[in-house]
């Protein structure tokens, strides 16, 4: 497996499209779409760095054109703020953005394609009571072309090395709450979690929920942020975790690959994690 495909036989180079001069992906129309329906869910999940004031305009500029240009059905966004917000809201048609309360100065956002997943109830909002960060997770119910039933949760969880114990109470929160949802819905976590994979053995990965990610923080090669420190460290912040639903209308995981990893026209990364694009198939008789 190379360092951009999520399975040998089957890589997903999102970032080896065709490039505009100014943005870095081409772009597309969206009135009147006509993808042809199959029933793989597309997500799309990243911290797009917006506490960051650098070229912030170009860089949520860069995230909305890749959604317009490869149509993911289902993204999730950290450290989103109200500024970019609006920028998703104004640019991204033909998809619903839901956000909660935004209580703090950043929060997350699920964006659904309108085309292909339908919201199945209320946004849940759940608040970690002992973050300091005003960390929370946000819990969407769906249906995914108009059979599938998922849940679709994101998040950011507790930062910085000191914070490993609250990190490692918020994702066994995260768990509990993937595993306590109904056995018929797939239910898909993707989220910055801030996690070192030490800190993730301590928790215990539950036997229904899958992990199928890598290095999405990698100081080493992205030089956004201003590292003054001899160690470059590449670690798995950003992780997506899927527990399969059990019956024959559900998703598994099948690839995934990272995005805006191609430097913009100013020199500066997307942001200072990379994404990750994740593809999910119908499970199949067979499989079962």
């Amino acid at each position: 497996m190379d360092e951009n495909s999520g399975t040998a036989s089957h890589p997903i180079l999102v970032d080896s499209s065709p490039i505009s001069k100014s943005m870095g992906v081409s772009s597309v129309r969206v009135d009147g779409e006509q993808n042809a329906k199959d029933d793989n869910l597309i997500l799309l999940t990243w911290n797009i760095d917006g506490l960051s004031e650098k070229q912030l305009v170009e860089r949520t500029r860069y995230v909305c054109e890749l959604i317009n240009t490869r149509r993911p059905d289902v993204v999730f966004l950290q450290e989103v703020i109200d500024d970019t917000l609006l920028v998703f809201h104004q640019r991204c048609k033909g998809y619903t953005t839901v956000c909660g309360k935004r209580a703090s100065g950043y929060f997350n956002a699920i964006m659904l394609k309108d085309q292909t997943v339908k919201p199945a109830g209320p946004l849940e909002e759940l608040y970690f009571s002992r973050s300091t960060m005003g960390r929370h997770l946000l819990m969407q119910p769906a249906i995914f072309n108009q059979q599938i039933k998922v849940v679709l949760m994101t998040s950011h969880l507790e930062s910085t090395a000191n914070c490993k114990q609250e990190r490692k109470r918020q994702l066994e929160i995260v768990f509990n709450k993937m595993l306590s949802q109904n056995p018929e819905c797939t239910v898909i976590f993707g989220g910055d979690t801030n996690l070192r994979d030490v800190e993730v053995g301590q928790v215990g990965i539950p036997n229904e929920i899958s992990d199928d990610t890598k290095f999405t923080w990698d100081i080493s090669v992205n030089d956004n942020q201003d590292w003054q420190f001899p160690n470059k460290p590449k670690l798995r912040f950003d992780r997506v975790y899927a527990r399969p639903g059990q019956n024959e209308n559900c998703l598994e995981p099948l690839e995934f690959s990272l995005v805006g990893k191609q430097r913009l026209a100013s020199g500066v990364y997307p942001s200072d994690h990379w994404g990750i694009w994740c593809k999910f198939v119908k499970k199949t008789a067979e499989k079962h």
